[in-house]
C-alpha cells in the first residue's frame, strides 16, 4: 500500500492527526450536485500505513474523532496500541469539519441551512469512496460501522468490494424500516414546530432539537434500562423525578453540541437508506454480491435496529456472520457496553493484526 499524506495532513495528540480534505464536487442521487466537498478526517497511527487500515464509521450525532464518542472500546480493544492505522471521517451533512447545513454555499457565499440538499447513505459511501481514492489507500482491512455508520458502510462495500477485506457491522440494516422513518419524522415534526429553525441561523431549531433528541432517547434505550437507572422515588414534585431530568438533560447535551439543520439532514440520510434502490435486484440478491466476509453485531434489546433485522443480513451474506451483543441497554449497547463491545471486536482486531485472512480465522 503506498500513500502520500495530504500536505493539509496536521499532528494533533501523539499519533493523531487531522485534515479537511477537498474532494471536488459529488453527484447526488437526487440528480443535483453538491459543489466543493470537504471532509474532515482522522487518522491514528502510521502514515502512509505501514500496516493494516481499520476504517471507522460514526453513528448519526458522532464525528471523525473516534476516542470522543467510542472511548472505552477505543481503550478496551487497544486500538492505540495495535499496530493499524485507523482512519475515520466525518460524514459529510454532519457539522464537525466537513461540508454541511453550516457550510457556506459557494453558489451563493452563504450558508445553507435548510436549502443544503438531500443526501442518500449511498451519497455519503460514494464522498469516503472518493476520498480514499484520494488518499491513495489501496485496500481497507477492516470497515467498522454502527449504526448510521453501519448503513454508509454496507454501501460502501457494496460500491467497492474488491477493496475491502471484511467489515464488522454494528446495529444496521439493509433498508430503514417504516418504524424507524417513523422515529425519525416525530423528531423533525419538533423542530419544524419551533419558529426560530426558519431562520437560518447556527441556533434555529435549538429548542426543537431538544424536544427531538429527549424523543430520540426513547428509540435508544429501552424499558429495562429506564426502570433500573431512573426508578421512580417516592417523593414529589413531578418534575423533579430521574426520568424528566433525564430527558432534559439529552436534549440540553445535544444542543450544546449540535445544530437542528445537521440533525434533519443527518435523520433524513437513515430514512434514505435502502440498498436494493435502483439496483433492480431484490436485497437478497443484492446482499447476496458481498465477498468479504461481513460480521453483523446485534443487540436483543434494540427497538430502533432489532436483531432480526441483523439476523436477516447475516443469513444472506454469502460470508455473513451474527455477533450478539447481549444487553438490556437497547441500540446504544454499542456506546454503553464498552466491555462487552470490546469483546466482541478484539478477537477480529488481534487476526487482523496476525495478518489471517482466511474467513475461518475471523469465524471463530
Amino acid at each position: 500500500m503506498s500513500s502520500t499524506p495530504p500536505s493539509s495532513l496536521v499532528p494533533q495528540a501523539e499519533g493523531e492527526q487531522t485534515a479537511t480534505i477537498p474532494i471536488g464536487s459529488l453527484s447526488l442521487e437526487i440528480g443535483t450536485s453538491l459543489e466543493e466537498v470537504h471532509l474532515h478526517t482522522w487518522v491514528y497511527g502510521s502514515w502512509p500505513p505501514a500496516g493494516p487500515v481499520a476504517w471507522i464509521v460514526h453513528a448519526l450525532t458522532g464525528r471523525a474523532e473516534v476516542p470522543t464518542w467510542w472511548a472505552g472500546v477505543w481503550d478496551l480493544t487497544g486500538l492505540s496500541r495495535l499496530p493499524l492505522t485507523v482512519i475515520s471521517v466525518n460524514l459529510i451533512g454532519s457539522c464537525y469539519g466537513s461540508t454541511g447545513p453550516l457550510s457556506v454555499n459557494p453558489v451563493t457565499a452563504r450558508p445553507y441551512f435548510r436549502s443544503f440538499p438531500l443526501l442518500t447513505t449511498r451519497d455519503a459511501a460514494r464522498s469516503l469512496e472518493i476520498l480514499r481514492e484520494s488518499l491513495g489507500v489501496s485496500r481497507i482491512d477492516m470497515l467498522i460501522g454502527a449504526s448510521l455508520g453501519a448503513q454508509v458502510g454496507l454501501e460502501w462495500l457494496l460500491l467497492a468490494p474488491e477493496r475491502f477485506q471484511m467489515a464488522v457491522l454494528i446495529a444496521g440494516n439493509a433498508f430503514h424500516s417504516p418504524w424507524g422513518i417513523a422515529f425519525n419524522e416525530a423528531q423533525r415534526m419538533a423542530i419544524f414546530s419551533d419558529p426560530t429553525y426558519y431562520e437560518d441561523r447556527p441556533d434555529g431549531g435549538a429548542t426543537g432539537m431538544r424536544a427531538a433528541r429527549a424523543m430520540a432517547m426513547l428509540s435508544y434505550r429501552s424499558y429495562e434500562l429506564y426502570g433500573s437507572r431512573l426508578a421512580h422515588p417516592e417523593n414529589f414534585p413531578p418534575d423533579a423525578l430521574p426520568a424528566v431530568s433525564y430527558q432534559q438533560h439529552q436534549g440540553q447535551k445535544l444542543a450544546q453540541r449540535f445544530n437542528a439543520y445537521t440533525y434533519v439532514v443527518l435523520s433524513r440520510m437513515m430514512d434514505s437508506h435502502h440498498i436494493a434502490r435502483s439496483h433492480g435486484l431484490s436485497v437478497e440478491q443484492v446482499l447476496a454480491t458481498l465477498p468479504m466476509p461481513v460480521v453483523y453485531v446485534g443487540i436483543p434489546s434494540d427497538i430502533l435496529y432489532p436483531l432480526s433485522e441483523q439476523a436477516f443480513l447475516a443469513n444472506h451474506t454469502p460470508l455473513g456472520k451474527l455477533e450478539v451483543l447481549d444487553s438490556p441497554c437497547g441500540h446504544d449497547a454499542f456506546l454503553i457496553e464498552e466491555e462487552k463491545m470490546a469483546a466482541i471486536l478484539l478477537p477480529y482486531l488481534t487476526a487482523l493484526c496476525a495478518k489471517k485472512s482466511s474467513f475461518s480465522a475471523w469465524a471463530m
